[in-house]
Parts: C-alpha cells; structure tokens; sequence
C-alpha cells in the first residue's frame, strides 16, 4: 500500500477557550482550494485558525480586544507559558 492511500482523511479540529474570554478554532488537514471561484485539482494541506470573542465589541474597546487576542494566545488557560515567537 502506498503512502498516498495508506490514509483517507487525516484531520484535525480543536475548539477551547483561551484567557481573557477570547477563544480559538483550529483545523489542519487535507482540503481542496478555490482560487478565483475555481477548485483546484490537488488536494492541498490547510492549517486555518479563527480567534474570537463572544459577543460585540465596541469600536471605542477593540484595540484592547486586539491586544487580548496577542497576549491569550501565548498564555493558554492551563497557565504554562509559550515563548511569543518562534
């Protein structure tokens, strides 16, 4: 059996929350691409996150959401520490 079809699908999806009541959706596996409406022929790797808070943010508070957003995601809720780049 060859590499290629040793696996049908192998993914990843996490959802959890992070500090500051910002949280996070990660998915990393396999997919297919649409560039300009078109699908491309070969099956690409994805890693897409979305960060986000529940709820509205007022214009006048959304840089400090953003600065919330920086800080959550090298602090995550078990409270070990991540360096902030690698």
């Amino acid at each position: 059996m060859s590499t290629k079809t040793a696996a049908s699908r192998c993914s990843l999806d996490v959802e959890m929350a992070l500090r500051g009541g910002c949280r996070v959706k990660l998915h990393a596996g396999p997919g297919m691409v649409k560039r300009a409406g078109q699908e491309d022929k070969e099956v690409r790797f994805i890693l897409d996150n979305d960060l986000f808070m529940t709820g509205n943010v007022p214009i006048n508070l959304s840089a400090g959401a953003m600065q919330t957003f920086a800080s959550a995601g090298r602090q995550p809720v078990s409270g070990r520490r991540y360096p902030a780049a690698l």
